[in-house]
Parts: C-alpha cells; sequence; structure tokens
C-alpha cells in the first residue's frame, strides 16, 4: 500500500519512452516522467519517490521534494486564491489547497502562511493553517504576532513554545 504524502520505495518494474513505471502495489502501475529518472535506472531498481494525488485523486511519483511531507509544517507561498480557497506552492507541480474551514485568517495571493499537510476525509492532501504569523517591522525591530490554530494532542509541546516566542517578541 502506498503512504500518501510520504515517500515511498517502489521497485521500478520497466522503462519506457515516456519513463519508468513503477509497482505502486494495490495502486497499480506508476509512471514516473523520464525528466525526473536517473540515468543509471533499470527494471529490479528500488527508487525512493514522494506519492501525491493528481486532479483526479490518483497517485503520482515524484523525485522532487515538496517543503513539508504528511503531518510536517512549512512557510509556504499563497500563490492563488479562489472561491474555494487558496493554494500555496510546496514544491510540487500541483499546488497544496487550503479550503477557507481551515483558514484562520484571510489569506492574500503573494503572502507567506505557516501551513501543516494532512489528508482530509476523503484522502487527498490538503493543508490546514498551522498558526498564523504575521511578520511587522516596526521602528527598525521585529515584532510577531501568533493567533493559535487548531492544534492537535500531538502539537501541544511546539503549541506551548510558539506562544511563549511569539508572547516574548510581541
Amino acid at each position: 500500500m502506498l503512504d500518501i504524502g510520504q515517500f515511498n520505495q517502489l521497485k521500478v518494474l520497466e522503462i519506457g519512452t515516456y519513463g519508468a513505471i513503477l509497482d505502486g502495489g494495490n495502486s497499480g502501475r506508476l509512471l514516473l516522467t523520464l525528466q525526473q529518472c536517473p540515468a543509471a535506472l533499470a527494471p529490479g531498481d528500488e527508487l525512493e519517490v514522494f506519492i501525491y494525488l493528481d486532479a483526479e485523486g490518483d497517485p503520482v511519483p515524484t523525485t522532487h521534494r515538496p517543503a513539508a511531507e504528511l503531518g510536517q509544517v512549512a512557510w509556504l507561498e499563497v500563490v492563488d486564491v479562489t472561491g474555494l480557497g487558496a493554494f500555496v506552492d510546496w514544491g510540487l507541480p500541483k499546488d497544496l489547497f487550503i479550503p477557507f474551514a481551515e483558514q484562520q485568517h484571510t489569506l492574500s495571493k503573494g503572502g507567506y502562511t505557516l501551513v501543516r499537510v494532512y489528508l482530509d476525509n476523503q484522502r487527498r492532501l490538503t493543508g490546514r493553517l498551522w498558526c498564523a504569523m504575521a511578520l511587522c517591522l516596526r521602528l527598525g525591530s521585529w515584532s510577531i504576532l501568533c493567533r493559535a490554530a487548531r492544534f492537535g494532542a500531538e502539537d501541544a509541546l511546539l503549541r506551548a513554545r510558539m506562544t511563549r516566542l511569539c508572547a516574548a517578541r510581541a
């Protein structure tokens, strides 16, 4: 079974005109484009690839490294805002979607925000604002303003550290 949103070791089944065919287990055969294939790749080799989902929900392997994997947090640029939510650039061809329900503050194109990558209830990779941060230059010194986002129990320690950091710099 593939681990969506994480790196997986997959076996190369064959090398074709368009790229390498990887064994995706229950997900079937997955195409890794020729541009991403290492030069000496051969059938039978194991290759570490990151698995994300395309617009149809099918798994896609890539050798590109995203800014964050499933469960991790990254500082990402907002590249688009639509009527459904915002999209952030996380280093893959398909931008990461942040629905309005997961936004604790308004996002705007060109801005940055901390995002935690998670699987939604339909097993799609999406983002959740992890801690809304704004950096403001005031009289030559930086101040950090934080607002608590929705945190899981596993984030309690990090949330406490962020709260202390924000209080110290406000």
